[in-house]
C-alpha cells in the first residue's frame, strides 16, 4: 500500500511540479501564467503574493470556477492497457479584499489548494496495484494583509489554514492470505488540520519594472481516521479486523518564488516567474493501521525519496482597448517523483503548460477567462521499488494530459 498512499497524501501538488498542488488562481493569472508574482493585482493576490494587496485600494470580491479535464492512461510491460474514469474535476475559489487604510489592505480567500482525484477501472490491469478510487482534498482559508511601506516597497503576510480529507477505495486479494478466498474491498477515510504562514515583497524598481519575492512555510497535517476491509475469510477472522483505526502524516512543502514584471509599452506587459519547492522533505511516510490489519501491507511506511522541484513560467498581457485584454503564456515544471517510487495514483511527470485568455471590464465588473492545456511527458517506469498488495510492481508506461478552464468574475465596491 505504501507508495500509493503517499502519493495520495503527497503534496503539493498535480501541477506545477509539486505533486498535488492545484491552481487556485484567477482567470487573469491563468491566462498569462508568467509574471503572476510581480504583476497580479486582483483579489487572488491574497494567496499568490499578499504584498500586491496593498496596491488594491477598492473593496472587491472575486469568484472563480475552474473545471479540469484530466485523463491518464497506463500500459503494462505485458501490454495490458487502461485509462482513468471520471475525468472532470470541478474546482473553484472565492477571494475578498477590503482596504483598511491608505496603503493597507486585508484579503481573505477560500478554496482547495491541494488535492487529487483519480478513478481507475476496478477490474483493470492496475487491480491490487493501486486504489481504484482515490480522493485527497485540502480546503484552505488564507487571511492576509498587504502594506505599502513607501513608493518602492510593499510587503504582505498571511496564514495557511488547512483542513484535509483523504478517502481511498482498494481491492484486496484475500487469496494472498487464504488460497481461493474472495476479493475484499479496503477503505481508508481520515482527516486532519494544519497551520502555516506565507509572505511576499514587491519592489517597484522603476516606473515600469517590478520585482517580487514570495515564501511559504510548510504545513503539517496529521490524519486520523478509520480503515475497513470486507470479505475476511473465516479462516483468518481471528487475525484481522473488519474495522480499525488509521493514521498518517503529511508535510505540504515550503516554497520560495521570485517574479519579474515589466511594462514593455503602454499596452503590453510581460512577466517571468521562478518557484522552488522543497519536496525533498518527503523521504518516507509513516503508515499506521490498527491491530493485526497492519500485516496486510508490505511495510509500515512508504518509501518516497522525492526531490526538490521547480517551476519556470513566462507570460504577456496586451491591452486591446479600455475594455478588453488578451493574455498568453507558457510554463514548465519539474516532477519531484523519481521512477523508483512512482505510483499510478498520481500519474504525472514533467509538465509543459500552454495558456491563453482574455479579460473584459465594464463599469465595476470584470470577467476573466483562460484555457490551459497541460502536456506531461510519457513516464516509462521500469525500476519501481515499492511493492503492491499482491507483490507486483508499478512498472509500465503512463501518459497524462489535462485541460483547465478558468472563469473569474470580479466586482468592485
Amino acid at each position: 500500500m505504501s507508495s500509493l498512499l503517499y502519493v495520495q497524501l503527497g503534496t503539493h501538488t498535480v501541477l506545477a511540479g509539486e505533486g498535488l498542488r492545484t491552481l487556485l488562481e484567477s482567470g487573469a493569472a491563468m491566462g498569462s501564467v508568467g509574471g503572476r508574482f510581480a504583476n497580479l493585482q486582483d483579489p487572488s493576490a491574497t494567496r499568490l503574493n499578499p504584498a500586491n494587496l496593498s496596491l488594491q485600494q477598492e473593496a472587491a470580491v472575486m469568484v472563480t470556477a475552474q473545471p479540469w479535464y484530466l485523463q491518464s492512461s497506463f500500459s503494462s510491460t505485458t501490454g495490458r492497457q487502461s485509462s482513468t474514469l471520471d475525468p472532470w474535476k470541478p474546482l473553484g475559489s472565492v477571494y475578498s479584499v477590503t482596504p483598511l487604510a491608505p496603503g493597507i489592505t486585508f484579503g481573505i480567500g477560500a478554496g482547495v489548494p491541494f488535492g487529487t482525484s483519480v478513478v481507475w477501472p476496478q477490474n483493470g490491469p492496475l487491480q491490487y496495484l493501486a486504489p481504484y478510487r482515490a480522493n485527497l482534498e485540502a480546503y484552505g482559508i488564507t487571511p492576509a494583509v498587504g502594506i505599502k511601506l513607501n513608493d518602492t516597497v510593499s510587503v504582505g503576510a498571511g496564514l495557511d489554514i488547512l483542513y484535509s480529507r483523504l478517502n481511498l477505495s482498494w481491492s484486496f486479494p484475500w487469496t494472498k492470505v487464504v488460497p481461493g478466498a474472495a476479493i475484499g474491498d479496503m477503505s481508508f477515510a481520515a482527516d486532519g488540520w494544519g497551520l502555516g504562514a506565507y509572505g511576499g515583497i514587491t519592489l517597484r524598481l522603476t516606473e515600469h519594472q517590478r520585482l517580487a519575492f514570495t515564501g511559504r512555510l510548510p504545513v503539517t497535517v496529521k490524519y486520523d481516521g478509520h480503515f475497513s476491509v470486507s470479505n475476511i475469510p473465516t479462516a483468518a477472522s481471528t487475525l484481522f479486523s473488519s474495522n480499525t483505526n488509521f493514521q498518517t502524516e503529511e508535510k505540504f512543502p515550503a516554497s520560495i518564488g521570485v517574479g519579474y514584471g515589466v511594462d514593455l509599452t503602454d499596452k503590453l506587459t510581460a512577466g517571468l516567474d521562478y518557484e522552488w519547492i522543497q519536496n525533498s522533505s518527503h523521504q518516507t511516510l509513516p503508515l499506521t493501521v490498527g491491530g493485526g490489519d497492519q500485516k496486510l501491507f508490505p511495510s509500515d511506511h512508504v518509501e518516497l525519496r522525492w526531490r526538490d522541484s521547480f517551476l519556470v513560467a513566462g507570460g504577456v498581457e496586451y491591452k486591446l482597448n479600455r475594455a478588453w485584454k488578451l493574455r498568453g503564456g507558457y510554463s514548465f515544471s519539474k516532477s519531484p517523483i523519481p521512477n523508483a517510487t512512482f505510483n499510478p495514483t498520481v500519474p504525472t511527470n514533467n509538465m509543459h503548460l500552454f495558456s491563453a485568455g482574455t479579460g473584459y471590464t465594464w463599469g465595476r465588473n470584470t470577467v476573466d477567462f483562460a484555457s490551459t492545456f497541460v502536456n506531461m511527458n510519457k513516464r516509462e517506469v521500469r525500476d519501481s521499488i515499492n511493492p503492491s498488495l499482491n507483490g507486483a510492481s508499478f512498472n509500465g508506461d503512463y501518459k497524462s494530459t489535462a485541460t483547465i478552464f478558468t472563469l473569474s468574475y470580479t466586482r468592485k465596491y
